[in-house]
């Protein structure tokens, strides 16, 4: 027997259903499966989608439970935020995002997943589950997203795609950049020497764009400000590396500057708006420095 997500909103403009879940960029297909099950109900009775709502209206459906769940474990994990939908996570240099293999249970989801569990976080009528969203480099620290449901995670994926959320980073890079300011645009591909790396490949690679702000320079080394227009894997560490400034602590990408015990890249902000609402209205979220990322490099 199936468990469902149970979402209920209250309507406060006039509007058809079909422009409202278009509007929170809810997927076609679940569009599709709440309109052939009759799963919309206004005001506690079903409705066909060109129906029109008007302010004081609720609407109400419900989506099945058919996620795979990760294994809940201990472990540690920094809340920057949480509501009902979306937990943002200021995860550690080292821990990963999510597992590679069955027998992996030390990740941010599995972490996630157990405070979830033993915490009887619900999400939408329903037990909350672990889902991921976006990956960050497991070298990488900072503000990561997390859904709590499968709705949820849709729809964040296509606010990431949008561009709608925004997300800023931080990076001590090797040398001193003489400009203030700049934007890479060279398309990124796999390095066909090693399938883990990523190349500036300006024929057939994808589109990327990574904006840099200098921030402040100490000992040869540089603090930058980054901003992704695109999300490419490697991205930043590739883009830096190739306009000579690589990413301090890169052991993939610096093979000259000083070493460092970790990748010198920091998921700092994030600008993110509540599920089902207006999604011109951004909220803001910083992830605290942690100890291991440098304030003044000195070395």
């Amino acid at each position: 027997m199936l468990n469902y997500f149970k979402y209920n909103f209250l309507v406060h403009e006039t509007i058809s259903i079909k422009d409202l879940l278009n509007k929170w960029l809810i997927p076609r297909k679940i569009r599709g499966y709440l309109r052939i099950n009759k799963k919309i109900l206004i005001n506690g009775l079903n409705r066909a989608t060109s129906f029109l709502l008007h302010d004081g209206d609720q609407i109400s459906f419900e989506i099945p439970d058919n996620q795979k769940m990760y294994l809940a474990k201990k472990g540690e994990i920094n809340i920057v935020f949480e509501n009902e939908d979306y937990i943002l996570i200021n995860k550690l240099a080292g821990q990963k995002m999510h597992a590679h293999s069955p027998n992996e249970d030390d990740t941010i989801l599995n972490f996630a997943q157990y405070y979830f569990d033993t915490n009887k976080i619900m999400s939408r009528n329903h037990p909350a589950i672990a889902l991921i969203t976006h990956r960050i480099d497991r070298e990488t620290s900072g503000i990561v997203v997390v859904a709590k449901n499968p709705l949820a995670k849709s729809i964040i994926n296509q606010l990431l795609s949008k561009k709608i959320i925004k997300r800023a980073y931080l990076a001590w890079v090797s040398g001193t950049l003489i400009e203030e300011k700049g934007i890479i645009k060279s398309k990124i591909g796999i390095d066909p020497k090693n399938p883990y790396k990523r190349i500036i490949d300006l024929t057939s690679g994808q589109e990327a764009v990574t904006k840099w702000y200098k921030m402040h320079t100490v000992y040869q080394n540089t603090l930058l400000r980054l901003e992704l227009e695109t999300g490419r894997t490697h991205q930043i560490r590739i883009h830096l590396k190739s306009i000579g400034h690589p990413i301090v602590g890169d052991y993939l990408y610096n093979d000259e500057g000083i070493n460092y015990s970790r990748l010198l890249l920091h998921s700092a902000t994030i600008q993110i708006p509540n599920l089902f609402s207006d999604y011109s209205l951004l909220k803001s979220f910083s992830a605290q420095i942690p100890s291991d990322f440098p304030r003044n490099l000195r070395k």
